[in-house]
């Protein structure tokens, strides 16, 4: 798990990294995303949340501010509540 947080928060900061180099912040999220999973043609498996598709997700407060993709408050991996974080 503690692996897992850790690949969570250095994602965090490269998309922050993005922002500064002219992203929005939705273009970067999309871009470590759904962008991604088209580059490797995976499209159909992962990318976006869909029934069917792997659930691995963050939740945050937000987006119109990045850096809260490094104050994540709830993860999920393969659909499954793995880690919740107190407020």
């Amino acid at each position: 798990m503690q692996q897992l947080i850790r690949l969570a928060h250095e994602l965090g900061v490269q998309l922050v990294a993005l922002t500064v180099v002219g992203m929005t912040p939705l273009q970067a999220i999309q871009a470590a995303t759904v962008k991604a999973s088209e580059l490797i043609g995976w499209q159909d498996l992962i990318g976006t949340i869909e029934t069917g598709k792997f659930a691995d997700l963050i939740a945050v407060d937000g987006i119109s501010d990045i850096k809260m993709l490094e104050k994540v408050k709830f993860v999920m991996k393969g659909g499954k509540a793995a880690k919740e974080f107190a407020s």
